[in-house]
């Protein structure tokens, strides 16, 4: 698996913005353009073109080449089924993408002010005990939240599916435990200011 990062730190130049665009076809180009929340255009090219860029490299073809799909929740996907896979997430100043020769997803969060209510939504019964002993909820709500998310991207079922039956622990060094048979996890935090996951298949499903 390859796992690479951008910082964007500064608004792109227009001329470089358009420069971009133009490799991208153009309905995804008109997707782009709606997107109006601050920053959020710049940060879905910027992962967009990254994914591009790694698959060229894998692929051996250039990125204006690379036909990307998407699946019916939304996960893009290689559209020639040509055996490798990759994920893109982007949050706050970092842009992240994985590629992958089995199914992989991955998230990148910011920790936000621990919300109960949401958690209790979300979050399995352990979980939710872990929250409860926990002295920094926020950092650790995150940290289930960027698994949860990584491995409904992994498999493509989107938010829409069962969070609260998705549930997550950890072993004192760190290692991921979950009670998802078949896929690998890791979470680490990246840079000071936010939580990184990756989710990946272990075997066909």
């Amino acid at each position: 698996m390859q796992l690479m990062a951008v910082h964007l730190g500064q608004k792109i130049p227009e001329r470089e913005l358009a420069h971009w665009l133009a490799l991208l076809p153009p309905e995804r180009q008109k997707e782009l353009f709606a997107k109006r929340a601050a920053g959020a255009q710049e940060r879905s090219l910027c992962g967009e073109i990254l994914a591009r860029a790694m698959l060229a490299q894998v692929l051996r073809r250039p990125p204006d080449a690379i036909s990307i799909c998407r699946g019916a929740h939304g996960k893009p996907m290689l559209a020639d089924g040509s055996g490798q896979f990759f994920n893109i997430s982007h949050s706050g100043k970092y842009a992240v993408c994985a590629v992958a020769e089995r199914p992989v997803g991955v998230d990148i969060e910011q920790p936000r002010a621990y919300q109960p209510r949401l958690a209790e939504r979300v979050c399995s019964e352990s979980e939710q005990s872990l929250l409860a002993h926990s002295e920094d909820p926020s950092q650790l709500f995150c940290r289930l939240w960027v698994l949860k998310e990584s491995f409904v991207k992994c498999t493509g079922t989107g938010l829409g599916a069962p969070l609260h039956k998705i549930s997550f622990s950890f072993a004192q060094d760190g290692t991921v435990r979950s009670n998802q048979a078949g896929f690998r996890f890791t979470c680490h935090a990246f840079t000071d200011a936010y939580w990184l996951a990756v989710c990946m298949a272990s075997q066909d499903f």
